[in-house]
């Protein structure tokens, strides 16, 4: 089981169909405007009224420039669309910390927090090869394929990968 923005794209349609109204509308009236954020928003209209940041793209040979477009076409909104901020998105989990607030019912969080599908482990090794995927490991911040290939590069002689697995498991 993996994240699909088709699967998204798809329940958006379905809150639509449920609720009688599009999407925005839809998230705006029964989630955003009951639990108070001010500063989240689906449309491009609605975001530029607040600060908003834009992709940047570096096309070869050249500088580093704005996106052409900003944000996804309204048929993927539900997919990734919304904005918000630091502020809003720790206002939506205190919903799901204190069994839905009236706004969604608590048989519903409960639903929301139970693993409804056992996905088998796979380790990191292994996810590589897949699609060309590249691996990066945010502790050093370089690709996976350009981890230091060299058995001791540390001065204690420990090896770069055992040394960053472990401070993986102190810093969990």
């Amino acid at each position: 089981m993996s994240y699909c923005n088709t699967g998204f794209s798809l329940l958006g349609r379905v809150i639509e169909v449920a609720t009688g109204e599009v999407f925005d509308a839809a998230i705006r009236t029964r989630l955003f405007e009951p639990l108070g954020l001010t500063h989240t928003a689906t449309l491009p209209e609605d975001v530029l009224r607040f600060r908003a940041a834009i992709g940047h793209i570096e096309p070869p040979g050249r500088d580093q420039t704005t996106a052409p477009a900003w944000g996804l076409p309204r048929t993927a909104g539900p997919a990734g669309g919304i904005c918000s901020t630091p502020a809003d998105v720790l206002r939506f989990a205190q919903l799901h910390l204190h069994g839905g607030e009236g706004i969604v019912s608590g048989d519903s969080v409960r639903a929301m927090q139970e693993q409804q599908v056992v996905v088998p482990e796979r380790r990191r090794r292994d996810l590589v090869p897949l699609l060309g995927a590249r691996l990066v490991d945010l502790r050093v911040g370089r690709a996976h394929r350009d981890w230091p290939r060299r058995r001791h590069d540390r001065p204690d002689g420990v090896p770069a990968r055992r040394a960053r697995r472990r401070a993986l498991r102190s810093s969990c």
